[in-house]
């Protein structure tokens, strides 16, 4: 669930000491590029976002981290270089954009917050984005100006900034007692992800969270996927001002919700106990013992290197991993699969009746299958590589019925066409 931080750096100074920083950083980059992985200092103290995707042009460094800006790592770079710094970063998916600088040695870090956003509206009859009454093609220009007004605030002394805990309390701050009952009463039956907007469009807030610890993993990751793919201001999501507190409560949620799971993930990574079965994991494989899954019942086995899954007790039957279809998340495969003959389940798209024995799966992609696999694939450190993709144990396939495949509409629209306009019954299909 990594979105990804842009961050555009200048340090300042000392022109020997920037020269050094330069190479240091295109050493850096260099060694990312090699090993496909993110990139730290060896002189930072602690363990904190990585670099990734470093280049250096025009004495500017661009790079990106996971999440959010790594100022603190900047900063001591910064020091150990006896340098300043100014850095513009973004990660507009979660609302994030902002500038930090760094003049002798005191950090100063300011970022727009909820209130800012909501500064300026989408016109549709204009096809721009208004800010102050003036028309703007794109949002970039609105936010370079709302970062430069919050920056002469600052400097100002003014106390109109706040911080982003601050805008949170202010605006997420429960001002009712609506009922789920009294919610479908207005608007009928709903979505989890609409229960949760309008308890917060409502501003029960409490009652959104609640309703949001109901959900399961799956439902969250595909919904921060939404959330990153949909536009801000086109979408009727955020077409009113309690519309779009709704939906960057909702963001807020999924971001505690990942930040939670990212420390319960590094705890587990940094306890012995888990360490000692990681590495026997790893030992393990490192002899040449190939990882398997169950599928369905099935034991299959897994090589990466040929792109498929052999069913562990029949090796002629296999599974072409380049027949498997990527999930829009990118989080696995999807398939339909025929239990009873153990393989892909093939069909025309005149299909007009539901098959027996059939099934959807979802396969995990391949840095969880066999992350050695895909780590000496593109040559990166398989220590280190694992470390951040580790080794499954059990593997499972995720098995649903048919009828949580697109397999029922397909099999339905073929009816229609077949009957005609009106002639359609709603007969059971399959039957």
């Amino acid at each position: 669930m990594a979105n990804w931080c842009d961050n555009t750096v200048r340090f300042s100074g000392d022109e020997k000491r920037l020269k050094q920083l330069h190479s240091f950083f295109r050493r850096l980059g260099r060694k990312g590029q090699k090993e496909m992985l993110g990139q730290m200092p060896n002189f930072v103290s602690k363990k904190k976002s990585h670099f990734f995707d470093i280049s250096v042009k025009n004495d500017t460094i661009y790079y990106v981290t996971k999440w959010n800006p790594n100022n603190d790592v900047l900063k001591e770079i910064a020091d150990h270089f006896e340098l300043d710094f100014t850095n513009r970063y973004d990660e507009l998916a979660n609302g994030i954009f902002g500038e930090a600088s760094c003049q002798n040695g005191i950090m100063l870090d300011i970022q727009l917050d909820l209130l800012d956003f909501q500064a300026y509206h989408y016109d549709k009859d204009l096809l721009a984005y208004v800010y102050q009454g003036n028309p703007y093609e794109f949002e970039w220009p609105i936010f370079e100006l709302l970062l430069e007004k919050k920056k002469e605030q600052f400097e100002q002394g003014t106390n109109l900034i706040l911080s982003a805990n601050e805008a949170k309390e202010l605006l997420f701050k429960s001002a009712s007692h609506i009922t789920l009952e009294e919610l479908t009463t207005i608007y009928g039956e709903m979505t989890p992800g609409d229960v949760v907007l309008k308890f917060a469009e409502h501003k029960n807030f409490d009652a959104a969270t609640e309703a949001f610890q109901g959900w399961d993993e799956r439902s969250i990751v595909e919904m921060d996927n939404f959330l990153i793919q949909g536009y801000r201001h086109e979408e009727e999501l955020y077409s009113t001002r309690d519309k779009y507190i709704a939906m960057s409560f909702l963001k807020e949620l999924i971001n505690e919700w990942d930040t939670k799971r990212r420390e319960q993930i590094q705890i587990r990574l940094e306890d012995p106990v888990q360490q000692q079965k990681a590495g026997e994991l790893l030992a393990l494989r490192l002899t040449g013992k190939l990882p398997h899954i169950d599928i369905a019942g099935t034991d299959f086995t897994i090589d990466w290197r040929l792109r498929e899954l052999r069913e562990t007790a029949a090796p002629w039957n296999r599974i072409n991993i380049h027949d498997l279809t990527e999930s829009e998340s990118g989080a696995e495969y999807l398939a339909l699969y025929d239990t009873e003959e153990k393989r892909l389940y093939d069909f025309d798209d005149t299909i007009a009746t539901l098959p027996e024995n059939v099934v959807g799966l979802e396969i995990p992609i391949g840095t969880v299958l066999d992350p050695v696999a895909v780590a000496r694939e593109y040559g990166a450190d398989v220590n280190e590589f694992v470390r951040e993709n580790p080794i499954g144990k059990d593997l499972t396939a995720v098995v649903k019925p048919i009828s949580e495949t697109g397999l029922p509409e397909l099999v339905e629209g073929n009816l229609r066409k077949r009957t005609g306009p009106g002639e359609y019954s709603g007969r059971k299909i399959g039957r």
